[in-house]
């Protein structure tokens, strides 16, 4: 992902700054601004720490093309960038999507924890494999929710990594830059 030092605007919020899972932020146009300033998080943003307000507010504002997380070091967050966050957010929305299925499979049989949590860290990994193999034609209805649950975890993790592929390498200049 991109990451460009901006100055920021003088002129005032058009709306509201809004709070949601403690980041505050103001939507001008299509530019979503965070207010990172005095956050544990802010010298190093965007990281994982920062993604639970970055998700609420994507989600609340799925219009906005660009983003700036206010600090110390203003950073900008433009199209390919953006498109890379939105599709790591849908990647992990998959994870837990994923999760929920398989907690809630409808086995006859009590699920032991230990193994659900085995299964979801060789999962993690990258083993793509049916969490259970089933016994015959009652288990027909839960090899397909297990089917399609993989099927789609598998496609969030794919779409999320072609666009870090892509984004990965891109250089993007930034004028008024310190002499070497």
């Amino acid at each position: 992902m991109a990451k460009v030092v901006k100055m920021p605007r003088n002129d005032a919020a058009k709306q509201a700054a809004s709070v949601m899972k403690g980041c505050a932020y103001i939507v001008e146009g299509s530019e979503l601004r965070m207010e990172c300033r005095g956050c544990q998080y802010s010298m190093d943003a965007p990281n994982e720490g920062c993604m639970p307000g970055i998700r609420s507010a994507l989600v609340a504002h799925p219009e906005t093309s660009d983003m700036v997380l206010l600090g110390e070091e203003h950073v900008w967050i433009r199209e390919r960038g953006m498109e890379t966050l939105r599709s790591l957010l849908s990647a992990e929305r998959s994870w837990e999507d994923f999760r929920s299925i398989v907690r809630s499979l409808p086995c006859f049989r009590p699920l032991p924890a230990e193994k659900v949590a085995r299964y979801f860290e060789r999962t993690a990994n990258g083993h793509f494999e049916l969490f259970c193999s089933g016994e015959g034609r009652r288990c027909q209805d839960c090899l397909k929710v297990q089917g399609d649950a993989l099927g789609l975890l598998e496609g969030g993790r794919r779409q999320a990594r072609r666009s870090l592929a892509a984004d990965r390498f891109r250089i993007t200049e930034v004028s008024g830059g310190g002499n070497r």
